[in-house]
């Protein structure tokens, strides 16, 4: 063992730079395409002004509703210098928090609560009215609840009646912590409420599995380059068989790869507030050791780099693209789930458990040492 340790250790010493490339390339391009999303999503947010005039407790609920909107880059200003900014077209549009809105909302009044402004240049005025009279009017919506409970309470003589604001902020609770809106579907014969959970377009783990898939086949070459015909030969005069280099090989690069897993989830951790748990450690663990497995088992059979490479890419495309990295294929894998069938990448992005490609895998190299073990004898 410590003869194939010092083998490696040499091929290592003379392809550092290439073996340097391919361990850091997932979480180098993961990090800088994450970065350049983030920067143009920021950059293609509709610039705002807003003008607080009331300094109330429903007024600022309101600012804040607003400005968790992640469509808008608010800027916080005073009337005359946010119309100002209008007019040179710095700002797309300007609302203003009129004096007298929570007021107008207790005396259940819905008009002229926000006043909006917009000029000939105003790509998104339309779009960023619906989004704050959208926020006004459950604000409107609660007091009016309010209004008619306490009308009940009047008309049938109820006592410990209940205050306008704890109406308004029970209504509050039930909306954030109950799915007021749900749809019922049938498919063919099957009835059922279907509760659509949205989930983003691009995800870390997506992008990073794609670039890690690829990373490892092209990591796992020496296969093919340490075994061709002019040298496979010369496996016969040393003391131990290709078989057992590889074998041996196959765990290095597994725990090397694995450390750099683990390197690439406290980065993402840090830089871009991935959440990390145990659960998705082992599952981390599980998509290193059948990737790795399904790598070594397939590059075992090509005898050309060339076709190698070609076979590795698009294998790594097929591979991202029924797991979910590149694309969400929630619905589709809903009615087909067969597709995800022992999909490393899936099972890391759902973490779960590739149990059959982890058994396939395992049963593949088994197979393999031992038909190389029979060759020996």
């Amino acid at each position: 063992m410590k003869s194939i340790l010092q083998t490696r250790w040499m091929r290592w010493q003379l392809e550092w730079k290439s073996l340097l490339i391919w361990v850091l390339l997932p979480i180098v391009l993961t990090a800088l395409l994450l970065t350049i999303i983030n920067v143009w999503t920021d950059e293609s947010k509709v610039p705002i002004g807003l003008v607080i005039e009331e300094e109330s407790v429903m007024a600022t609920q309101l600012v804040e509703n607003i400005t968790s909107t992640k469509l808008l880059d608010i800027h916080f200003l005073q009337r005359r210098v946010a119309l100002q900014k209008l007019e040179t077209h710095e700002l797309d549009s300007v609302f203003i928090i009129r004096k007298g809105y929570q007021e107008s909302i207790h005396e259940n009044q819905r008009n002229q609560l926000i006043e909006a402004y917009s000029s000939n240049r105003s790509f998104a005025y339309s779009v960023v009215t619906e989004i704050i009279s959208s926020l006004v009017q459950e604000d409107a919506s609660r007091s009016k609840a309010a209004f008619e409970v306490k009308h009940l309470y009047k008309t049938y003589g109820l006592e410990n009646q209940w205050k306008w604001e704890e109406i308004v902020e029970e209504s509050q609770v039930r909306q954030q912590n109950e799915a007021l809106l749900t749809t019922d579907f049938s498919y063919q014969k099957n009835d059922g409420r279907i509760q659509e959970d949205t989930s983003p377009l691009l995800k870390t783990w997506g992008i990073w599995s794609l670039f890690s898939v690829l990373s490892t086949f092209f990591l796992f070459d020496w296969v093919l380059k340490e075994n061709t015909a002019a040298i496979s030969p010369r496996w016969r005069f040393t003391t131990f068989s290709f078989t057992q280099y590889a074998g041996l090989q196959l765990v290095l690069y597994t725990l090397l790869l694995f450390l750099m897993d683990l390197v690439a989830a406290t980065l993402f951790n840090f830089f871009f507030n991935e959440h990390i748990t145990s659960t998705f450690i082992f599952s981390l663990f599980l998509f290193r050791v059948v990737l790795n497995l399904f790598v070594f088992l397939l590059a075992i059979h090509f005898n050309q780099l060339l076709l190698y490479y070609i076979s590795s890419i698009a294998l790594t495309l097929l591979l991202s693209l029924l797991g979910g990295a590149i694309i969400p294929l929630d619905g589709i894998m809903k009615t087909h789930p067969w597709l995800t069938l022992g999909n490393p990448v899936y099972h890391l992005l759902h973490e779960s458990m590739p149990l059959l490609w982890l058994s396939l895998g395992i049963a593949g190299l088994g197979l393999w040492l031992w038909k190389g073990d029979q060759r020996l004898a």
